[in-house]
C-alpha cells in the first residue's frame, strides 16, 4: 500500500510539479533577460513583464505547459496586491491631500466615465457594459507613474502631488469598482442573490472585521512578534491576508475586498509597517506572475489585424484621459503648468484595470474580442507614458501658450502693469523656505513679492495681508508682474527641479544683473543649476548632512568653535567644488548691478600670453581685473605689464552681461 502511494506521488511530481517548475524557471529566466534589454531602452519593467508574456504564451512561442497554474499564481499576486493597499491606506494622508484626492481624483473618475459612456452609447453595447468599460479607462498606472517621476526628481514638485493624490484615489476606489462588477452584470438583482440576504451577508461581516481590528487581531499579532522570529510574523501576516479574503469568498462577496480589507485591519494596528516591509517582496514576486500571465492572454495578431482600430483608440484614450483630468484640475484652480502636467503623466491605462477586466471576462462584460483590443490599447499606453511624460515638460515651456488652464484673473497677474517695487525679493514658492524667507524679509523691512501657485494658499495668505500672487514664474510675464527688471534678488524655494531651471534662465534673461539664490534637492543638481545662471545654489542633501554630522559631534561633547570650523571648512570645500572652477565667487559686492567672480584663463584663449595693457578689459569687455591667482599665489591689483598664463585664476569684477563675455573669451569661445 505505501509502495503503491509513493508510486501515484512520483508520477504526481513528475507530470505536474516539474512542468510548473520548468514554466516558473522560463518565466523567470525570459523576465530578466526582457526586463534587462527593456531597462536600457527605459521601457517600464510592468510593459516588460506583459511583453514576457506575450512571447511564452500560447499566441507566442507556447514554452508554457501549466498556463492555469500560472494564473492561480497571478490571484495569489492579486490578492496580495489589494492586501498592500490596504497596509498602506491612510486617511491622515488622505485628509492632508484632500482638495487633490477626493475632489481631483473624483472629478477625474467621473468626467472619464462621462466621456466614455457617451462616446459608446452611439454603439451596439448595453449601459452595464459602457459603465464597465469606462471603469477601465478611469484608471492610470500607480506604479509607472510613481516610478518615473520619482526618476526624475518629480514626485515632490507641484504636477507630482497632484498626481499621486488622483491616483492614491484610484487606488483606493478600485476596491468599490470591483465591488459594482457582480452588480453591473446583474446578479445583484437575481433570485440566487437577493438583495436582502446580500445586505445581510455585509453586515455580519462587517461585525466580524471590527471585532477582529478591535481585538483579535492586535493581540494574535502582539503574541507573534513576541517570539522575535522574523518568519513567523511574515507567515501570520500572509494567514491574515488569504484567511479575510477567503471568508469573503464563501460568503458569496469579492475576494479583493477582502483582501483589502484585511490590509485596513493590520493597518489600524502598530504593526503596519513591518507588515509592510516583510510582505512588499512576496507581494513583487507574484504580481510579476499576474502581469505575465495577462501577457499570455494576449494576442499579437490583433495589431496586425486591425492596426488603424488600435492606433484610433489609443489616440482618443490619451485625449479622453488628457481632458477629463485637465477640466477637473482647472475647475480646482491649479495653474496651466501642472494641469498640463499632471494630465499627460496619468494619460494611460492602469494595471487595476487588468485586475478589472479579468473580473469582467468571468462575469461576461467582455467579450474576448474585445479583452484583445483592451491588452493591445492598455500595453501601448503603457509604453508611450514615459514619452508623454518628457513632451509635457517641453509643451509647458512653450512661451505665451497656456493650452488647458488660465491663470486667474482676479489678481491682474497677466495685465501687463508691474508691482511698483524697487530693489526688492521675488520669492517663487511659498512652502517653508518660502514663508521663512518671508517672515524674515518683513521684520527686517526688506520689500518682497512671493509668487506661488496654490490657489487656497494665496487667497489664505491674503486675507492675512500678504503680498503674494497667483502665477507660474515661468512665464516671462509672471516675472515682470513682479518687478524683475528692478529687482535685487529671486529666491527659488520651489520644490520642482524643472521649473526652477526655466525660471533662472528667463530671469537671468530678463535682468542679468539680478542675483539668484536657488534651493535644490539634491547635489547633483547644484552644478547644473550655476551653469544655467544661478549664483547660489543650497542643495538640502548637502545642508542635511551638515546638521547631522554637528548634532554628532555635539553629543561627543566637542566644542562649538571646533564644530562651526569643521562646518566652515566643508562648506568653503564643498560649495567651491560644486560652483566649479570657472564660476567660484571671489567676493560680494554690495554695489548694485556689480558682481564678481573667479575665472580660469585656458590655453586655448585669444588673450592668453598678452599683457593686460595690450588686452585693455576695461575699454574691450568693460570689467576690471583686480587680482591674479598664480600657483596659490594672489597678486592684488595687477600693473599693465602683467601677462595672462594658462590656468591662471582671475578675479574680475563687472556686470553680468559684460562677465559673461569676458568668461566666454577666456574659454577660448570668442
Amino acid at each position: 500500500m505505501r509502495n503503491a502511494f509513493c508510486k501515484v506521488r512520483s508520477v504526481k511530481v513528475k507530470n505536474m510539479e516539474i512542468p510548473l517548475l520548468s514554466d516558473i524557471l522560463v518565466l523567470l529566466g525570459m523576465g530578466i533577460v526582457v526586463a534587462y534589454i527593456s531597462n536600457l531602452v527605459r521601457v517600464p519593467l510592468m510593459v516588460s513583464l506583459l511583453i514576457t508574456g506575450v512571447v511564452a504564451g500560447p499566441y507566442g512561442l507556447a514554452l508554457i505547459e501549466q498556463a492555469e497554474a500560472v494564473k492561480v499564481i497571478a490571484e495569489i499576486g492579486v490578492i496580495l496586491l489589494l492586501f498592500s493597499i490596504g497596509l498602506e491606506f491612510s486617511f491622515e494622508k488622505m485628509l492632508e491631500m484632500k482638495k487633490v484626492t477626493f475632489l481631483g481624483g473624483g472629478l477625474q473618475l467621473i468626467i472619464t466615465s462621462i466621456i466614455v459612456v457617451s462616446l459608446l452609447s452611439i454603439s451596439q453595447m448595453g449601459l452595464a457594459q459602457c459603465v464597465f468599460i469606462s471603469f477601465l479607462v478611469a484608471l492610470s498606472s500607480t506604479a509607472i507613474v510613481i516610478k518615473i517621476l520619482q526618476q526624475q526628481l518629480q514626485l515632490n514638485a507641484p504636477h507630482g502631488r497632484v498626481a499621486l493624490g488622483i491616483l492614491i484615489f484610484q487606488d483606493i476606489t478600485v476596491v468599490f469598482l470591483m465591488m459594482l462588477v457582480p452588480l453591473l452584470a446583474g446578479l445583484q438583482s437575481s433570485l440566487a442573490f437577493p438583495s436582502g440576504v446580500y445586505l445581510a451577508k455585509l453586515i455580519l461581516f462587517a461585525g466580524f472585521l471590527f471585532v477582529c481590528a478591535k481585538w483579535l487581531v492586535p493581540r494574535f499579532l502582539y503574541h507573534v512578534l513576541s517570539t522575535r522570529n522574523r518568519e513567523l510574523f511574515l507567515m501570520a501576516i500572509a494567514f491574515l491576508a488569504f484567511f479575510v479574503a477567503w471568508i469573503t469568498s464563501e460568503l458569496g462577496l469579492s475576494l479583493a475586498l477582502g483582501a483589502f480589507i484585511a490590509g485596513l485591519i493590520v493597518s489600524e494596528s502598530e504593526y503596519s509597517q513591518g507588515a509592510v516591509a516583510n510582505i512588499q517582496p512576496l507581494r513583487d514576486l507574484f504580481m510579476s506572475f499576474f502581469f505575465v500571465s495577462v501577457g499570455m492572454l494576449f494576442d499579437y495578431h490583433i495589431l496586425l489585424i486591425n492596426p488603424l482600430l488600435v492606433l484610433i483608440l489609443l489616440i482618443g484614450l490619451v485625449l479622453i484621459k488628457f481632458f477629463a483630468t485637465a477640466i477637473g484640475l482647472t475647475v480646482l484652480g491649479y495653474s496651466s503648468r501642472t494641469v498640463m502636467m499632471a494630465s499627460l503623466s496619468l494619460a494611460q491605462i492602469g494595471e487595476f484595470s487588468f485586475v478589472l477586466a479579468t473580473l469582467g471576462i468571468s462575469y461576461r462584460l467582455l467579450n474576448a474580442e474585445q479583452y484583445q483590443i483592451f491588452l493591445a490599447v492598455t500595453i501601448l499606453s503603457m509604453m508611450l507614458t514615459p514619452l508623454l511624460i518628457n513632451f509635457s515638460k517641453r509643451l509647458v515651456l512653450l512661451k505665451g501658450k497656456q493650452i488647458v488652464a488660465k491663470n486667474l484673473s482676479d489678481n491682474n497677474l497677466n495685465s501687463g502693469q508691474e508691482i511698483s517695487l524697487n530693489d526688492h525679493i521675488i520669492i517663487i514658492g511659498y512652502g517653508i523656505n518660502g514663508r521663512n524667507l518671508a517672515r524674515v524679509a518683513k521684520s527686517s523691512e526688506i520689500p518682497y513679492i512671493v509668487i506661488d501657485t496654490n490657489p487656497e494658499t494665496i487667497r489664505k495668505e491674503r486675507q492675512n495681508g500678504e503680498n503674494i500672487f497667483f502665477g507660474d514664474a515661468v512665464q516671462k510675464e509672471v516675472l515682470l508682474h513682479a518687478g524683475i527688471k528692478q529687482a535685487r534678488i529671486l529666491a527659488l524655494a520651489v520644490s520642482d527641479p524643472m521649473a526652477e531651471k526655466a525660471i533662472i534662465v528667463e530671469a537671468r534673461h530678463v535682468n542679468p544683473n539680478i542675483y539668484i539664490i536657488a534651493r535644490t534637492r539634491y547635489v547633483s543638481e547644484t552644478p547644473i543649476l550655476h551653469r544655467l545662471g544661478a549664483d547660489e545654489v543650497i542643495p538640502e542633501e548637502f545642508e542635511t548632512s551638515i546638521e547631522i554630522f554637528a548634532r554628532v559631534l555635539t553629543r561627543y561633547n566637542i566644542s562649538r568653535k571646533r564644530i562651526e570650523d569643521f562646518i566652515a571648512e566643508i562648506r568653503r570645500d564643498n560649495y567651491s567644488l560644486l560652483r566649479g572652477s570657472e564660476r567660484d565667487l571671489a567676493l560680494k559686492t554690495d554695489i548694485p548691478g556689480l558682481d564678481s567672480v573667479t575665472f580660469t584663463m585656458s590655453d586655448q584663449s585669444k588673450i592668453c600670453g598678452q599683457t593686460l595693457e595690450q588686452i585693455n578689459v576695461r575699454q574691450n569687455y568693460a570689467v576690471t581685473i583686480i587680482g591674479i591667482i598664480r600657483n596659490g599665489e594672489i597678486i592684488p591689483n595687477p600693473s599693465g605689464a602683467a601677462a595672462l598664463q594658462a590656468s591662471d585664476q582671475l578675479i574680475v569684477v563687472g556686470e553680468r552681461k559684460a562677465l559673461h563675455r569676458f568668461q566666454e573669451v577666456l574659454e577660448g569661445m570668442d
